[in-house]
């Protein structure tokens, strides 16, 4: 479950294309699907934190998440069991897996991605990533300063240039 977590929250795909992944689909940069839903196809790089997590998970099925109870892929029912007994576990009543899709959005964001490139990762449309970051991205001070700061490399390279 924990690799689930992982690729949800570093992928942002649904959990039904997540629960389909087979080790096929990575070449070890990167992770190519096509998204059941809306038949997207997206190839997403590998950030090394979930790289060296895939590393360490031994293959011993042809799809990447399996059940650590039965060692065979989960099935959708099963999973959202599992997430669900774990999530009370943990005192996440509100947590829903498919929450760490818009987490993924907002991450992205937060580390200066652009809308479309965002939307290259998830698949969504250009308009429901603004929609998702409309509602979940936190406007802060970090952000403010990240913006007065681009301004400012802005302003000075038009002066050199000019």
């Amino acid at each position: 479950m924990a690799l689930a977590v992982l690729l949800g929250a570093n992928l942002g795909q649904r959990e039904g294309d997540l629960l389909k992944l087979a080790w096929s689909q990575f070449n070890g940069d990167t992770i190519t699907l096509r998204q059941g839903k809306t038949g997207t196809r997206v190839t997403v790089p590998v950030i090394e934190e979930l790289g060296v997590a895939l590393a360490a998970v031994p293959r011993k099925s042809p799809s990447m998440l399996i059940s650590e109870t039965t060692g065979r892929p989960y099935l959708e029912d099963n999973f959202r069991h599992v997430f669900a007994d774990i999530r009370a576990a943990a005192g996440l009543p509100d947590l829903w897996f498919m929450d760490l899709r818009r987490t993924a959005v907002v991450w992205l964001a937060e580390a200066g991605c652009q809308v479309y490139e965002i939307a290259a990762i998830t698949g969504h449309s250009l308009k429901h990533t603004v929609a998702i970051l409309e509602v979940y991205l936190p406007r802060n001070a970090t952000m403010a300063r990240n913006a007065i700061a681009k301004l400012s490399e802005h302003r000075k390279r038009t002066k050199l240039e000019g």
